[in-house]
């Protein structure tokens, strides 16, 4: 059985991931958390598989993985839950101390199975859709190298989901230069995918400190 606690102060994801998991006979689930502090306490004082987080109480997840967590007896995963999560949102939690990531858009047995994954020691820090475009964490915790002042604004561009005419139009370029700039940046940097250059662009201004410490 799944012991869980939900945090979030009038977080309507944390309602209804409480509602979806209650009454449930394989998972427990403590009483609605509205502060850090009573999901830190309640770390302390009870055995936790899982601690699910809206991804505005990303400082809560920090704090639980730098100073709480080694602390206790066993390693509760801390999850994102979220509705139709963003691949941008998906790396920023993996990057920011986050063990995985819940869709509440997904039914109720999707939920618990994906919660069980996130759970096992060997899933921890994975996502599959993250996977797929080749985002690791490993790849999260370093910057983007760019070529020159312009490149940028071309992340920027990418990271909305902006199409080569769109960047073009956006930065008074044509389409090969786009396309050059683009494909010298995943060669710089070792990649594959221009989705990859996206999410790492996106992740990298919200990595704190602890994250850097424990990869290196």
């Amino acid at each position: 059985m799944l012991s869980t606690c939900i945090a979030g102060w009038r977080s309507p994801e944390a309602d209804f991931a409480h509602s979806l998991l209650s009454g449930r006979p394989d998972c427990r689930v403590l009483p609605l958390h509205s502060t850090g502090v009573e999901v830190i306490e309640a770390l302390r004082v009870d055995s936790i598989d899982a601690v699910l987080l809206p991804f505005d109480w990303i400082e809560v997840a920090r704090s639980i993985k730098k100073d709480v967590a080694p602390a206790l007896p066993n390693d509760p995963a801390l999850v994102l839950i979220g509705h139709n999560p963003r691949l941008g949102t998906r790396a920023r939690a993996l990057s920011s101390g986050f063990d995985g990531v819940i869709d509440l858009s997904d039914d109720t047995e999707s939920l618990v199975t994906t919660l069980s994954r996130i759970c096992s020691s060997s899933a921890r820090g994975d996502s599959d859709v993250l996977q797929t475009f080749g985002v690791i964490p490993d790849l999260l915790i370093h910057p983007v190298q760019l070529t020159d002042s312009d490149d940028s604004d071309l992340l920027d561009l990418l990271a909305i989901g902006s199409t080569d005419e769109e960047i073009a139009h956006a930065l008074d370029w044509n389409i090969q230069k786009v396309r050059n700039h683009i494909a010298s940046l995943l060669e710089i940097n070792g990649m594959k995918y221009r989705t990859q250059l996206a999410v790492t662009h996106v992740s990298s201004a919200r990595i704190p400190d602890f994250v850097r410490t424990v990869v290196e």
